[in-house]
């Protein structure tokens, strides 16, 4: 791969471990390819050395590494490969082989097209007039290319630039596509970027849509015959779980909420460290400011989704869903769900819709978010409202009365969840039940959380202290960095041990991580901020025992850096 040029993306919900750990291993692993990288970090703080445009042009394709959405549309022309940061962080040899492989274009949207951006083109570029003439009717850009196909019998028409986040994505194939010498016309993108999906069309029954007007003629559709239904939502199912897109979505959610449950937190402890009792102008104020954070959670957690899937036209039916969740007391979880209803019934409605050319403007500055919040608020209203409003009722007393071996039971399972991926799935899966009870004002299981999932890093650092002879000068210094980390509360610090050694290193970390969960539960440890590690414990107020809070932490360690040494082989 040497002389190879690639440029990537890193970007993780939080925007403090993953993100930059996989820019490390992508860089590691380049230089031991003997290729060039050039990397962007979209941390907490936004895009650290953002990529210019010159790179783009000159990279060989583009590798994505991120847990929520990245703006893809800069990289128009180039082949783009995007996986998670996970991925990165285990293998990044690995990974830059096969996205140099299996890299595909990224189709040249219209949505994504505006005047300033065609002005920069080379006009001597293949494809130029073709796309200028296609895409612009003087200085206005044109309206957004669709694919269409028939589904129970109705047309549906779909903007490309959605296509492949859709239901429909393995039947709408790209019109256009680019290629770095310039912008290549509808035959070649479908050859490029189509070939394989035309094929699983073919063997689907599907049949082109044709005097659709806007619509793609040679478009897919898939038949309306039971056997062409259950091949369209097969294929479909496939592609979304290829793309992971509900993951990602929710982690933009919680990516944007975060900052809100902090501030909130944080003033919940300050006024608990002040106490109520004494009626200062100052603790009336901090309620007010910890009110405000924690009641703009649901709303922000749902607008954050549905901007997710739907852009822009989705903020506004997301934040008004989510309201409606508060009013509700739906909680955390009214907000997840308004926001996926919010997004896709936006976008489903952009699909459907289509207006006069001289009308179009309008789409998404009024029919969208009107026609979308109108959609989402009478499904969260009427339809989930209640039941999930009965769900967090259920849980919040159900965690309270928790006591004994059934709040045992409880840490063992959080805890072993948050060491089980490490800053995976299932990891944050356990961290959104735990962020969902803290803004329900239940602060038990966030302590549980927080501990065990400082032990895995916490206890791989001890570990290479305890066992410095089974360890290889490279895992040593692993170690020191997975410390920083695991103070940090980032799981992800123990990710390249147990990526080296899984059938040792994943149960040991389960097992100190479980332990920590349970002995923080059974003690009734309160913590009060979704982030920050044992920094939290400069925060007055929030953890309610610390010396007992920092034994539990500890008790986990050493159980998980004893197992994991006796049983690592010699490095």
């Amino acid at each position: 791969m040497k002389g190879t040029f690639v440029v990537a993306v890193t970007a993780c919900p939080t925007g403090i471990a993953h993100t930059f750990m996989a820019a490390e291993s992508l860089e590691r692993a380049a230089e031991s390819l003997g290729c060039r990288i050039r990397i962007e970090t979209q941390g907490a703080l936004g895009a650290g050395t953002p990529l210019n445009a010159q790179e783009i042009a000159g990279a060989d394709f583009v590798l994505i590494a991120a847990d929520r959405e990245v703006d893809r549309s800069r990289f128009m022309g180039k082949r783009v490969y995007e996986t998670d940061t996970r991925t990165a962080i285990i293998d990044g040899i690995k990974l830059i082989r096969v996205a140099r492989q299996e890299a595909e274009l990224q189709a040249c949207l219209r949505s994504q097209v505006d005047k300033d951006t065609v002005s920069k083109l080379n006009e001597s570029s293949e494809g130029f007039a073709l796309l200028r003439d296609s895409l612009f009717k003087g200085n206005a850009p044109g309206p957004e290319k669709t694919a269409g196909f028939k589904i129970f019998g109705k047309l549906v028409q779909v903007p490309q630039d959605k296509y492949r986040k859709s239901l429909f994505a393995p039947f709408a194939v790209p019109g256009w596509a680019g290629n770095k010498a310039g912008l290549i016309g509808e035959e070649e993108g479908r050859k490029n970027a189509g070939a394989e999906r035309a094929e699983k069309i073919e063997s689907a029954n599907v049949k082109p849509v044709s005097g659709a007007g806007n619509v793609d003629a040679k478009a897919a559709a898939p038949d309306t015959n039971p056997a062409g239904i259950a091949a369209f939502f097969r294929e479909a199912g496939r592609d979304i779980a290829k793309s992971g897109g509900p993951y990602k979505h929710l982690m933009n959610g919680v990516s944007f909420t975060l900052p809100f449950i902090m501030a909130g937190g944080i003033c919940s402890a300050l006024v608990n460290a002040i106490g109520e009792a004494e009626g200062r102008p100052i603790v009336l104020f901090l309620h007010i400011v910890k009110e405000g954070g924690f009641g703009l959670i649901t709303p922000i957690l749902a607008a954050a989704i549905a901007w997710s899937i739907a852009d822009r036209p989705g903020i506004a039916p997301g934040m008004i869903g989510g309201i409606l969740c508060n009013i509700l007391n739906t909680g955390f979880w009214g907000g997840i769900a308004a926001g996926f209803v919010a997004g896709y019934s936006v976008f489903l409605l952009n699909c459907l819709i289509r207006l006069p050319k001289n009308l179009a403007g309008l789409k998404p500055m009024l029919v969208l978010p009107f026609a979308g919040t109108f959609a989402a608020s009478f499904i969260v209203y009427f339809v989930i409202g209640k039941p999930l409003a009965g769900l967090n009722l259920f849980l919040i007393e159900w965690v309270n009365g928790l006591q004994g071996l059934s709040s045992i039971a409880l840490g063992i399972l959080l805890g072993g969840m948050m060491a089980l991926d490490m800053g995976g799935l299932i990891n944050k899966i356990a961290y959104t039940f735990a962020i969902g009870m803290l803004g329900a004002g239940i602060a038990q299981p966030m302590a549980a959380v927080m501990a065990a999932g400082m032990t895995p890093p916490l206890s791989a650092a001890l570990a290479v202290l305890l066992f410095r002879s089974r360890f290889t000068d490279e895992e040593r210094k692993t170690g020191e960095t997975a410390f920083v980390l695991g103070i940090s509360f980032n799981s992800e610090g123990a990710l390249p041990f147990a990526a080296r050694d899984p059938l040792r290193a994943i149960p040991s970390f389960i097992a100190g991580s479980s332990l920590a969960g349970a002995l923080s539960m059974f003690f009734g440890i309160r913590l009060t901020a979704p982030h920050g590690g044992l920094f939290i414990l400069a925060v007055p107020g929030g953890i309610n025992d610390i010396p007992l809070y920092l034994t539990v932490i500890a008790s986990g360690t050493l159980l998980s850096a004893l197992l994991f040494g006796l049983f690592k082989r010699d490095g």
